[in-house]
């Protein structure tokens, strides 16, 4: 009589765990499509961050590479023609070309940047530090010319 009630009790357990199971697996799933879902809307408003973000940051880096298109160009027009008190030599004219070429790299760097492939921080924070960089050369030129 014993062997009957521990059979019949083993396969009360036995199937309410399989429908346990079973009902653990659908809710998995559909825990799992609500995280999808709340991690794609996560990633929709980190792009739309990013993208005014770096909109902000190409018009400013432009902005900077223009002036110092214009002071290069300004400081190489006065030590031609004779604006300061030393005359245009060879190692002057050197500097003014490499900070011409630096500043055309730093256009191409920002023309060829490409958001999805690269970390904006990183690129942002190089990009910086190059063009504080190429400011502090452009500013040792400038003070030299006296």
């Amino acid at each position: 009589m014993k062997k009957p009630i521990y059979f019949l009790a083993a396969a009360v357990l036995t199937v309410g765990s399989i429908l346990s199971a079973c009902e653990s697996k659908e809710k998995k799933v559909e825990n799992a499509e609500q995280k999808v879902d709340t991690d794609q809307q996560k990633l929709s408003a980190a792009k739309d961050t990013l993208n005014t973000e770096f909109s902000g940051f190409r018009a400013d880096g432009e902005k900077r590479i223009a002036d110092n298109d214009r002071k290069i160009e300004r400081l190489k027009e006065e030590l031609t023609t004779g604006g300061g008190t030393k005359p245009l030599d060879p190692a002057r004219r050197d500097k003014i070309e490499q900070l011409k070429k630096r500043n055309a790299d730093l256009r191409a760097r920002l023309d060829k940047y490409d958001k999805a492939q690269s970390d904006f921080i990183t690129f942002r924070n190089q990009f910086d530090k190059d063009m504080a960089s190429l400011d502090t050369a452009y500013a040792e030129l400038d003070r030299s010319k006296k």
